[in-house]
């Protein structure tokens, strides 16, 4: 019996996975700008969104590269984390202000939220530190100990990362800060008693 010739692309080689197809929606000012670019470049608009997500991904990878060049891994992680809090804690300014760094109140916040944090992480024991974040995670109260509870937290739950908007640099700062350093944290958050109960 003769076979009749196979329709469409020939089958992938095992092992080897097909392009993810996705869908979005673009403003049209958006669109016409990818357009324009994607013709430029001689690519199709998907290809030409493809190519810009890759270098987005790129550039996060440069800077995680750039902070454990210039700083070591322990400081940028350190460092990293207390930019979480800051994001977290910092309000949006209003019209005319520079932010945070412009209100005596934010900057109060901000500055015992990073303290806060440092204690939490630390060698040294802070009993009154670790209640006080523990209360923030369970009753919601103080921002300053809600903001840096928060980002204290979810650097010790790995389980926590989808929760935290996929940023893949939850994990990095997990990991350049150390075992020892995410274990004590853990502990003094109560974390390990919470999975064992």
């Amino acid at each position: 019996m003769v076979q009749g010739k196979q329709r469409g692309r020939p089958p992938l080689a095992p092992g080897k996975a097909k392009r993810a197809s996705f869908n979005t929606r673009l403003r049209p000012s958006l669109k016409v700008v990818l357009e324009a670019a994607a013709t430029q470049q001689g690519r199709s608009l998907s290809e030409e969104i493809e190519f810009r997500l890759e270098r987005s991904l790129d550039d996060q990878r440069h800077l995680v590269e750039a902070l454990e060049l210039g700083f070591g891994r322990q400081v940028a992680g350190l460092m990293l984390a207390i930019g979480y809090v800051i994001k977290e804690a910092a309000p949006s300014p209003r019209p005319g202000e520079l932010g945070w760094l412009s209100s005596p109140e934010a900057f109060r916040v901000i500055a015992e939220s990073i303290s806060l944090l440092l204690l939490a992480v630390g060698p040294d024991a802070n009993p009154k530190a670790w209640a006080s974040l523990r209360k923030a995670r369970d009753e919601g109260v103080d921002d300053a100990q809600l903001f840096a509870s928060f980002v204290a937290e979810a650097i010790a739950r790995p389980e926590m990362d989808n929760e935290w908007e996929s940023d893949p640099l939850v994990p990095i700062i997990r990991s350049w800060l150390g075992e020892a350093a995410i274990a004590r944290l853990s502990d003094r958050l109560a974390l390990r008693s919470e999975a064992d109960a």
